[in-house]
């Protein structure tokens, strides 16, 4: 295992990988960590250094690619307002501010 995302409860016991995102030993660096509805945001490695933004409720299952309809990838930043969550990332039409309700 590479960089990937745990969680913990700070007991070593409590310490587990939630999901190999770039599996073998490369790592997926998972960054721009961001709280939303009780999720966590990130943005991480796939392949090479195509990077792809993840949802994830703290487990592998409901670990996932964020945007499954259109493409968002490389994100620059994200931002909490209210009950949305907006994200300046590319898509297939290029650099866009992408919102989730």
């Amino acid at each position: 295992l590479g960089v990937e995302l745990w969680r913990t409860d700070g007991t070593s016991l409590g310490t587990e990988i939630v999901r190999d995102i770039y599996s073998g030993s490369a790592s997926s660096h998972p960054s721009l960590l961001t709280r939303y509805q009780n999720r966590l945001v990130f943005d991480a490695t796939i392949s090479g250094t195509r990077r792809q933004v993840f949802i994830s409720d703290g487990t592998s299952q409901g670990t996932f690619p964020a945007c499954r309809e259109v493409m968002c990838e490389q994100a620059t930043g994200f931002e909490v307002i209210e009950q949305s969550l907006y994200m300046a990332a590319r898509s297939e039409f290029g650099e866009e501010l992408l919102v989730f309700p």
